[in-house]
């Protein structure tokens, strides 16, 4: 990891991620374009014209792709391996990805003592 990736991590859990919703009077246009700009250095691939909002959650962000004008609705999260987001995409509020699934083939042991399948990869097409 560079210096750079580890300090817009930094700057985005620590300070832009509690930054005022976008339809804040004022403040909200700048806290969008700040959520943005750094945003842009910490995922895999970012394009133009996006909304992350307040409390969005993309963990380590390297295997999130978003394409343009898309909108993370407050409080999003991806706990997944790999999420790909295509162009004109908008989601609401308290939006929860999860990639992994209990393995359920044995009928004779419970479903949680089976395991996980492990994490997979979601792809969200374009104008969702």
């Amino acid at each position: 990891m560079n210096i750079r990736y580890k300090l817009c991590l930094l700057l985005y859990y620590g300070f832009a991620r509690h930054l005022p919703k976008s339809t804040v009077p004022v403040i909200g246009t700048a806290a969008k374009r700040m959520r943005g700009a750094i945003c842009r250095h910490i995922l895999g691939c970012c394009g133009s014209g996006n909304n992350i909002e307040q409390g969005a959650y993309i963990g380590n962000g390297k295997d999130v792709r978003i394409g343009n004008n898309v909108g993370l609705g407050r409080n999003f999260k991806v706990l997944m391996r790999m999420l790909t987001i295509g162009d004109n995409v908008m989601m609401g509020e308290d939006v929860l990805f999860l990639g992994e699934g209990h393995r359920h083939s044995r009928t004779d042991v419970p479903m949680n003592k089976q395991g996980s399948e492990g994490k997979t990869p979601l792809y969200i097409e374009s104008d969702v």
